[in-house]
């Protein structure tokens, strides 16, 4: 869930002070953002790092809480620059569906984080 509730977040400035808030991303809180505060900070870093979860651990959390898994195994296989990913997903609401839908059900639970990979590779099974 922080992995999901991070990508939909602005971090903006509080101005002298220093301290960052985490405004909800919106068209409509851009602009009262914009209106309210005197800059937005723009993160380089992925938003997980602000919470202290790793990559893997909100990608994990994102599919254990969107397809109900009863096991997740989220691998970095680009040798630690995020770039690819090896998905295990094993959930009883793959139950039923083709091997491509399964796929498809991953990765429209991942596609925020899916945007910033090189690649993927995703293995499902169907808890019983």
């Amino acid at each position: 869930m922080l992995g999901r509730l991070a990508s939909r977040l602005l971090p903006v400035s509080s101005g002298s002070t220093g301290a960052v808030s985490l405004l909800p991303l919106s068209s409509r809180s851009l602009m009262s953002a914009a209106m309210s505060v005197s800059r937005v900070v723009v993160v380089t870093r992925p938003l997980s790092a602000l919470f202290a979860v790793s990559a893997e651990e909100g990608m994990e959390n994102v599919l254990k809480e969107e397809l109900k898994a009863a096991f997740v195994r989220v691998r970095d296989i680009s040798g630690g620059c995020g770039a690819m990913y090896e998905v295990e997903v094993d959930s009883p609401v793959l139950q039923g569906e083709s091997l491509v839908a399964q796929r498809k059900l991953v990765k429209n639970a991942l596609e925020p984080e899916i945007k910033n990979m090189h690649g993927i590779t995703i293995k499902t099974k169907i808890a019983s």
